[in-house]
């Protein structure tokens, strides 16, 4: 959840304080799955009213900022697979929007373009998203 949201370059939640997110469960013996909501704030929709936190190192809210917390790079990668292995699909959605303009179909997909070259490079998914996560 936390690398969809980077996706999409969000930083508006929190899990620990379920800002935006919604615990799910089917059963009280399982762990609970975050589904995110609230989108606006994302640098993917980019609306002209939404700026980052100030407390975020960032400047505008198409500045991506992983709000997740440190992992491993091993699990880090797995888990990025899934989006690599999903791209096609991913990509294909933003063309199969009725009536999205050609220009956000393109802006989107460049945006997108800029996740998979982080989650192509293990140095560069060190520093996104274990250097410069968030620590508390």
């Amino acid at each position: 959840m936390s690398l969809f949201q980077y996706l999409i370059g969000n930083t508006d939640w929190s899990v620990k304080a379920l800002h935006n997110i919604k615990l799910l469960w089917r059963d009280s013996l399982q762990k609970p799955v975050a589904v995110p909501f609230d989108f606006d704030f994302s640098g993917l929709v980019n609306a002209p009213y939404a700026l980052p936190a100030e407390s975020l190192p960032i400047n505008l809210v198409k500045e991506r900022y992983y709000n997740g917390y440190a992992r491993k790079l091993n699990e880090l990668e797995a888990n990025l697979l899934i989006f690599k292995e999903k791209k096609e699909d991913i990509y294909h959605l933003v063309h199969s929007i009725e009536g999205l303009e050609k220009k956000y179909i393109d802006e989107t997909l460049e945006y997108f373009d800029q996740f998979y070259l982080i989650a192509d490079h293990p140095e560069k998914i060190q520093h996104e998203f274990i250097e410069k996560c968030r620590k508390e």
